[in-house]
């Protein structure tokens, strides 16, 4: 015979659910707030913010798929006597603050994506920079010869 669930189990997952939501929006305030040129382009031998918050996302979404599919099946072993008025209006609670979470969660996503496009043109400008300046220095060396003879009378 298998346990009847219990509706605490419910209610807990519930909230672990929301925890992970407030964790996942923790991490996107945490990128949000690292410097626009360190976002794609991180210090040397250390992972990228927007690294570190792609592998944070994924583990969260990971734990939500997990707890979903735990929820759905807790659900339909609960017995009938244990759906209390109490009890529903305590899954409400919990799926409403759920519900906002998420909401926040995808207003943020815009944030992102926004912010991940202006740190990609920033990339694209200093890379427009970078090209130009080669270009200046080897006109510069060519126009000074190949071993250098001339320079000062090109400066």
């Amino acid at each position: 015979m298998m346990n009847e669930t219990t509706p605490s189990e419910i209610l807990s997952l519930l909230q672990t659910k929301n925890r992970c939501l407030d964790r996942l929006m923790d991490s996107t305030q945490a990128f949000l707030s690292a410097p626009l040129e360190t976002l794609i382009m991180g210090d040397e031998g250390s992972e990228t913010p927007l690294t570190l918050y792609e592998n944070e996302r994924t583990s969260v979404i990971q734990t939500l798929e997990m707890h979903d599919r735990r929820i759905h099946t807790l659900i339909s072993n609960i017995g009938s006597t244990k759906k209390t008025p109490e009890f529903m209006e305590s899954v409400k609670a919990e799926l409403l603050q759920n519900e906002r979470l998420i909401t926040a969660v995808f207003n943020a996503d815009d944030i992102v994506f926004s912010r991940i496009r202006d740190a990609q043109a920033q990339i694209a400008k200093l890379l427009q920079e970078n090209r130009k300046s080669g270009d200046l220095l080897s006109k510069f060396k060519s126009g000074a010869g190949g071993t250098g003879e001339g320079m000062d009378k090109t400066l």
